[in-house]
């Protein structure tokens, strides 16, 4: 972005009100007007959420790519899933971060680790959680490499994966494998 259109940009905002600089963020950000980080990078993290959840029983409605302003920043996508228990959850969440490794692809989320946070307040057990977490979240990852790969390219394509088709595919590969 210029100069020239990044000044533009902070005069309009100096003479709008904070909701009017939202919602004309929010707009712009989901039409893909603003530069926001790597959107395969998004994605692979996204899909490592739903990925993990579906292996582990959770039920995952859907995983989107869809751009949202919060109060934390622009959020760049999101796994939506039923509520389960602190464990499954601290799992996803590191699954996330994990997925972007495996695919070499740079991203990192302060909202996952914000909701760490807020799951187990107590550094020493969030610590312990997180590091049992990413043993098994990598581990289900790496099982399930061919699924993750295939699902994060759906996501870029269509910027929406149900929860079903997350099943499905993960069906599919480990059918795949056990023919193999």
């Amino acid at each position: 972005m210029s100069l020239l259109i990044s000044g533009g940009l902070l005069y309009w905002c100096s003479q709008r009100s904070a909701q009017e600089q939202q919602e004309w963020l929010v707009e712009w950000a989901a039409e893909g007007l603003i530069p926001t980080r790597n959107r395969r990078a998004d994605a692979y993290h996204e899909i490592g959420h739903g990925l993990v959840g579906v292996v582990l029983g959770v039920e995952v409605s859907y995983i989107s790519l869809e751009r949202k302003i919060t109060e934390d920043g622009i959020q760049n996508g999101c796994t939506s899933y039923r509520k389960t228990s602190k464990e499954n959850e601290a799992i996803m969440l590191v699954a996330g971060k994990l997925a972007n490794r495996i695919s070499k692809a740079i991203s990192s989320s302060d909202q996952d680790e914000a909701r760490l946070k807020e799951l187990f307040p107590d550094s020493q057990e969030r610590v312990r959680v997180v590091r049992i977490a990413e043993e098994y979240a990598l581990l289900i990852i790496e099982e399930n490499g061919a699924a993750l790969t295939e699902l994060a390219e759906l996501l870029m394509q269509q910027g929406r994966v149900e929860g079903s088709t997350v099943r499905e595919i993960v069906e599919k590969h480990r059918r795949t494998e056990q023919a193999a």
